[in-house]
């Protein structure tokens, strides 16, 4: 899974954007790419913002493991494949 896409969108677009995304994570539940994922209390999150170049780089990433959304079976075999990580 690793989905990059590079768009134009207003400031408002993607406000409305992470707004929809602030509700999900306040709920516990994270949809994308057509999955549903579990948000744990406390996980992993990255943050920066720096000017470079002229221009204003902001990154922002969150980590967590999902094998708790997995039942025991494709749970084992995700944790042995490096499908999860």
């Amino acid at each position: 899974m690793g989905e990059r896409d590079e768009q134009t969108w207003s400031r408002l677009a993607l406000a409305d954007y992470l707004d929809h995304l602030s509700q999900q994570l306040r709920g516990g539940a994270l949809a994308a790419q057509g999955r549903h994922w579990t948000v744990p209390e406390e996980f992993t999150v990255r943050m920066a913002v720096k000017e470079k170049q002229g221009r204003l780089v902001a990154k922002l990433s969150w980590s967590w493991t999902t094998l708790g959304d997995y039942d025991r079976t494709s749970r084992e075999f995700k944790s042995r494949s490096g499908g999860i990580k």
